[in-house]
């Protein structure tokens, strides 16, 4: 499940609890977006590390397979 739909799973879930118990929407919404961020965090910062992770290794295996093929090119 991608970051955003699990923030937006737990927003509007708490939003719609606090409404049930007579909480005002505004203050509803308040808390729920508040929470959202803190319950969902972790899951983004995860998120955010395999990107970075991704994105060094994929620079690597370009990088080598450039130099692959400048030891395959026929020389001068």
């Amino acid at each position: 499940m991608p970051y955003f739909l699990a923030r937006l799973a737990v927003l509007v879930i708490l939003t719609v609890v606090l409404v049930v118990v007579n909480v005002p929407l505004l203050l509803a919404l308040l808390i729920g977006f508040a929470a959202a961020g803190l319950a969902t965090w972790p899951i983004g910062r995860m998120q955010r590390r395999a990107a970075a992770r991704s994105r060094a290794a994929g620079s690597r295996v370009a990088g080598s397979q450039a130099a692959d093929a400048q030891r395959k090119a026929p020389g001068p």
